[in-house]
């Protein structure tokens, strides 16, 4: 990763982010993609999604499912981002992060109870991640468990090399 200096974010190099994806990508798609959040649009979001989409009508890639899956769950497009999600489960069942996205998605979507089997098999297959304990505890909180909750949100801190405040805050 690199940071640019007027940005307070790191921001992958092009050729960073093309070793990542598994199958051939487009100049626009990777560039669209290294376009700063912050700076980016819900109309950058939909040119990207269009972008990935004919990407993914020439070939099938579980990362690009996985990204465009991303990019509808900020939209709110719940549905879809799922059905993304499972498709890159089918391409690369292998891959414990679709736990995480989908647990993500469906805790945002309100429906905490569809998260939960999903941050449950994430943190079994990946405990040093101290997200997958914060997304946990968040999914506790929401099925009115708060004590439990705290409990991961304890868990995740102890197992962050450097906590920000945010990890203290919830």
């Amino acid at each position: 990763f690199m940071s640019t200096p007027a940005l307070s974010h790191p921001r992958p190099s092009l050729a960073c982010w093309v070793r990542e994806v598994r199958g051939p990508v487009t100049l626009v798609v990777a560039l669209l993609t290294l376009a700063p959040p912050v700076t980016r649009a819900h109309g950058d979001d939909l040119q990207l999604i269009e972008a990935l989409s004919a990407e993914l009508a020439r070939a099938p890639d579980a990362d690009l499912f996985i990204r465009r899956g991303e990019l509808l769950r900020h939209l709110q497009e719940w549905v879809k981002a799922e059905a993304d999600f499972v498709a890159a489960a089918r391409l690369a069942p292998e891959l414990a992060t679709l736990d995480f996205f989908r647990a993500r998605n469906w805790l945002e979507s309100g429906d905490a109870s569809r998260a939960q089997p999903h941050i449950e098999r994430f943190v079994a297959a990946v405990p040093d991640e101290p997200e997958g304990w914060f997304l946990r505890g968040d999914v506790q909180a929401a099925l009115g468990e708060p004590a439990t909750g705290a409990t991961h949100y304890n868990e995740g801190i102890a197992r962050a090399r450097s906590p920000r405040p945010e990890h203290f805050l919830r």
